[in-house]
């Protein structure tokens, strides 16, 4: 499963486009988590071993798109393994439509968000839209669906296979409930990390509404490819920051 060189420079390119949301994120929120709290290093120190770390994971991730994701049938414009949905215009029209879908998730989770949540955003540094399109539009479907998506999928596959089962689709299935779960628990620790409690309402609501969004995401990636679910992502945070702000 190693990178040949025509894989390579589109695999290092998609790589690059999921570090615009590490470094989005590194420079508007970070800091702000880091500030005021007892540190072993100084802030820049930290926050440079973080975009290391966070490099470093993509990495994994994208090496899991490229190498694992063609053999079920995922794939990428940018990376060159294409799926059912080839070309640009599935990016559009399939995006357009996850992003219409996945903006009411984001807009009907914050009309039914939990009080403890509602007054942690009511003190909780403000996410810029930028940074909400770049990391969670871009580089969470790399990691999450490009990456984990990819692998559990493979994973998947080769364990049903070795009970005779040859089909592709009920892995895919699997894979995609399985990477949501995980984009939804996923986003836990945030709650920790801006003081918040994880009380039973929370999390349920946590892995409910995300959960979902995730198994929009994952759907466009398997019937699309991986622009696609990035492109209605990004779509769905600028429709639900120009509904709720």
């Amino acid at each position: 499963m190693d990178l040949d060189k025509p894989k390579l420079m589109p695999a290092l390119l998609v790589w690059l486009l999921g570090m615009t949301g590490v470094l989005s994120l590194a420079i508007t929120t970070v800091p702000g988590l880091l500030e005021g709290q007892d540190l072993p290093l100084p802030i820049p120190a930290l926050i440079a071993i973080s975009v290391l770390q966070s490099g470093a994971l993509l990495a994994l991730a994208v090496f899991s798109g490229v190498t694992l994701g063609p053999r079920l049938g995922l794939g990428s414009i940018i990376a060159r393994s294409f799926p059912l949905l080839r070309g640009p215009g599935s990016v559009f029209a399939a995006g357009t439509l996850g992003g219409v879908a996945g903006a009411g998730v984001l807009i009907g989770a914050a009309n039914f968000s939990p009080h403890e949540l509602v007054e942690l955003q009511a003190h909780a540094p403000e996410i810029p839209i930028a940074t909400r399109v770049l990391y969670g539009g871009i580089t969470e479907e790399i990691l999450i669906r490009f990456g984990l998506m990819s692998l559990l999928a493979w994973l998947a596959w080769k364990s049903m296979g070795h009970f005779g089962f040859e089909g592709r689709n009920t892995p895919i299935v699997i894979a995609i409930v399985a990477s949501a779960l995980a984009f939804a628990a996923g986003h836990l620790p945030a709650i920790v990390a801006f003081g918040g409690v994880l009380t039973v309402p929370v999390v349920a609501y946590v892995l409910l509404w995300n959960g979902l969004f995730g198994l929009i995401a994952g759907v466009l990636y398997w019937k699309a490819n991986l622009e696609a679910a990035i492109f209605a992502h990004a779509l769905a945070h600028i429709g639900a920051y120009a509904v709720l702000g």
